[in-house]
């Protein structure tokens, strides 16, 4: 009797487990990865290359060079004359703002001959602010008249290696505003900087991209004769001027006229 009653405790127990099993994996669990399976690792995303900041601080110093340079009146009389102006933000109605983002240098060391046409002798240094402060040095040789023309030499350098040929030219095709901008001239004023106070007349153009340009000018400041040259959201600010410099930098020399 006792034989039986296990034998149908045993029968019981078993139907309850075929209908409510427990512990049994899931086919949904069946179909996860177990614990002991080896990881499949992605590949590393590989850095990127660093990126080369020297051609575009050449073209920034190239471009700026040149805006100031024909946004200028040469003043012949003055030889061996230098300005230095800050690049920095600029907004008409708050003025410039925001750290010096670097220091353009330029000098007139006198008229020259080349090819046997009139040229001025120009040289520029465009010093950034960017890490390790690197400068762009040019050596500039320009047709000069009632204003700058063809640039016939254009030498330039970086941190002190090697000059290199260089151009003002611009891609066939391309309208060049500081060329060929017919600023107009506005009301004198007054115009208030740290290296100063300085009688102006603004010349109010055009730029590249449709930039707003202000040429702020004056006529005892040489050798471009200009206190403030606003283009677009950035400017150029009258900073310091020099007498009497030497040519700074080692380069065959143009034909004295």
């Amino acid at each position: 009797m006792a034989r039986y009653a296990l034998s149908l405790l045993f029968l019981c127990v078993t139907s309850l487990l075929a209908q409510y099993p427990f512990n049994t994996p899931s086919e949904e669990d069946t179909l996860q990865a177990p614990a002991d399976s080896p990881r499949v690792e992605k590949p590393a995303t590989p850095p990127s290359p660093p990126t080369d900041p020297i051609p575009q601080l050449k073209a920034d110093a190239l471009k700026w060079v040149r805006r100031l340079i024909y946004r200028g009146f040469l003043d012949e009389a003055s030889t061996r004359v230098s300005a230095t102006y800050a690049l920095t933000d600029w907004t008409e109605t708050s003025g410039p703002n925001g750290p010096v983002k670097a220091h353009l240098s330029i000098a007139y060391l006198g008229s020259v001959s080349w090819l046997g046409q009139p040229a001025a002798w120009l040289q520029a240094s465009f010093r950034s602010f960017d890490e390790d402060r690197p400068t762009v040095d040019f050596d500039i040789v320009i047709e000069s008249g009632d204003k700058f023309g063809e640039a016939y030499r254009v030498l330039t350098r970086v941190n002190r290696e090697e000059f290199t040929a260089a151009s003002f030219t611009l891609a066939q095709g391309q309208f060049d505003y500081e060329r060929e901008d017919a600023p107009r001239s506005g009301e004198a004023t007054q115009l208030k900087l740290f290296s100063g106070s300085y009688p102006v007349t603004p010349y109010r153009g055009s730029g590249a991209d449709g930039a707003k340009v202000i040429a702020y000018r004056t006529d005892d400041i040489p050798p471009l004769n200009i206190v403030r040259l606003a283009y677009g959201n950035e400017c150029l600010s009258l900073r310091d001027r020099g007498v009497d410099v030497e040519p700074k930098f080692e380069v065959p020399l143009p034909t004295v006229r």
